[in-house]
């Protein structure tokens, strides 16, 4: 049995379903060190049902990370181009798999068919996600690859100054998305909404962004009706527009500032070397979300296909990790395994070279037991945005709480992602349980000059909806009042 205890861990968190889940999660397990030569040390996956929704925790070794981590600044110094190379295979695998996931869409009661696709599928997910998981090991150590980018330049530099140099120079794929459909709304406005070239821009942006609102708990295509619809809006609502063009005019602002700040402190060519590789890491993680939530949309075509084919449920199937997905096909004894997962919820981890999944009421008792020992006396974390903010917490788990956001609320999340940018914009300040300098957390509350303070681990545990908080983000904490 696996060890679990006297561990300290660091958790990555998100409303979720073990299909969508288990595809970067199988990755880790089998392929990540021979792809990238980095893993997650004594990693564990528990997926389970809490206050209605399903949720994951994925668990892995903080001390033992520390190795990881230097290893990866190691290699910055030897040889930043390995970083590269991962990146450009990467990006091919990417749009390798969105091919392949699309010749999954319309496949009709041929199951050898489905199956050969299906397995080019998960082999070009298991590309790019092998490719990019490093990333994420950096999250807990902020500190140190701070110090390695900036050496001893580090104790001179304002916290203002590093947050500007650690900050993107390339737009985000939602900032892309807004500025295309700013194109569309300049055309319609000046040749009219039912334009022909307004119609043939629409669809070119369903191409582009069908998958932008997904994730891995929901996953919905959005269609050219859809974004009719928001063309519409921002027709009838001019300061809608006004508001994404001042978004996009802040962000570049924002990089020519970074710009005139590095020429301004002489940075030596090391210095701007890795803070391009920090772009690049940051760009890696935008995009894998991207592809993730492509992944997720073509996943759940490929789970309803093997629920009609067989007359399973829906909700069980999704209870499938992704290899075991055309298995149900021929094995129908397959879904009592996966309705007892869906009772007690799911455990995986490996042990001796094989990947274990185990169900039972075992499962609960390991992650709360996990969760008790996360939890801390104070609520601390790494600085993202400087500030001071006191407000009302708003505890964010999934789109389903989006609604409860108001204006000047704080938000608290276990991480955000480009579909909670419209209530982040409402936000006071933002708290999360994980991530780094390149999550999205961390960039988005740069460009909105607001408040953040990531990684602090508990903060969707230790602070509940409605609770009066101040969040000092020049010191990295929240006190509840």
């Amino acid at each position: 049995m696996f060890k679990y205890e006297n561990i300290n861990w660091y958790k990555q968190s998100c409303a979720t379903n073990m299909l969508t889940i288990s595809m970067p999660w199988l990755c880790i397990k089998s392929r990540m060190e021979k792809a990238s030569g980095f893993v997650f040390p004594n990693d564990i996956l528990i997926v389970v049902n809490e206050d209605s929704r399903t949720i994951m925790g994925h668990y892995f070794d903080y001390d033992l990370n520390l190795l990881q981590a230097e290893k990866i600044v190691n290699t910055m110094d030897k040889d930043l181009q390995y970083f590269y190379q991962l990146s450009d295979k990467f990006y091919k695998a990417g749009r390798t798999m969105e091919t392949v996931g699309a010749k999954l869409v319309g496949i009709n009661g041929d199951n050898a068919t489905f199956k050969k696709i299906y397995a080019e599928f998960l082999e070009q997910n298991y590309q790019f996600w092998e490719n990019s998981l490093f990333v994420d090991l950096l999250d807990p150590v902020e500190e140190m690859v701070i110090a390695h980018i900036f050496g001893d330049k580090v104790n001179s530099l304002s916290k203002k100054d590093i947050n500007l140099l650690l900050s993107p120079k390339d737009p985000s794929n939602l900032q892309k998305e807004q500025a295309d459909m700013l194109q569309i709304y300049d055309l319609a406005k000046a040749k009219g909404s039912q334009n022909t070239e307004v119609e043939e821009k629409l669809q070119q942006h369903v191409e582009n962004y069908y998958w932008i609102k997904n994730d891995y708990e929901k996953v919905v295509y959005l269609d050219k009706s859809y974004f009719r619809g928001v063309l519409d809006t921002w027709l009838a609502n001019q300061f809608l527009a006004d508001e994404a063009r001042q978004s996009i005019a802040k962000t570049s602002e924002l990089v020519q500032n970074k710009v005139a700040l590095i020429e301004s402190l002489n940075l030596g060519q090391d210095v701007k070397s890795k803070l391009e590789l920090l772009n690049l890491f940051t760009n890696l993680r935008d995009d894998r979300k991207k592809y993730n939530n492509i992944s997720s949309y073509y996943l759940t075509v490929a789970a309803q296909y093997v629920a009609k084919e067989r007359g399973f449920d829906l909700k069980t199937v999704l209870w499938a990790h992704a290899e075991e997905l055309p298995k149900l096909l021929d094995n129908k004894g397959l879904t009592q395994e996966l309705e007892k997962r869906a009772r007690f919820g799911c455990l995986s981890y490996s042990e001796n070279d094989s990947l274990e999944f185990v169900t039972g009421e075992q499962v609960m008792e390991v992650y709360r037991k996990i969760e008790a020992g996360l939890q801390k006396t104070e609520i601390r974390g790494n600085i993202a945005s400087p500030g001071k903010a006191i407000g009302t917490a708003s505890v964010i788990l999934s789109q389903d709480d989006f609604n409860k956001m108001q204006k000047d609320d704080v938000l608290v999340a276990s991480m955000t992602r480009p579909e909670y940018l419209p209530i982040m914009k409402l936000a006071s300040a933002i708290i999360t349980d994980e991530g780094g300098i390149t999550c999205h957390a961390a960039i988005v509350s740069r460009e909105l000059g607001i408040p953040c303070i990531i990684g602090t681990q508990v903060a969707t545990k230790a602070i509940k909806d409605g609770d009066r908080v101040e969040v000092n983000a020049n010191h990295g904490t929240v006190i509840k009042l």
